[in-house]
């Protein structure tokens, strides 16, 4: 099985290819063509929490 995530993708662009595109284009484009998924979990704040981990005095 073949595992490349976008910063390999990006590297071999740039590398076996000559093609230099930004990081975050490149992303979006993959994630665009439904190629990646898009991590959702990471535009929670590390500040947020629920109101259900909150305790009642």
């Amino acid at each position: 099985m073949l595992d490349l995530n976008i910063r390999h993708f990006h590297e071999n662009l740039g590398e076996k290819h000559d093609i230099h595109l930004s990081y975050t284009f490149v992303q979006k484009a993959l994630q665009g063509a439904c190629l990646v998924a898009r991590a959702y979990w990471l535009r929670v704040p590390k500040h947020y929490t629920s109101y259900r981990d909150k305790t009642t005095p």
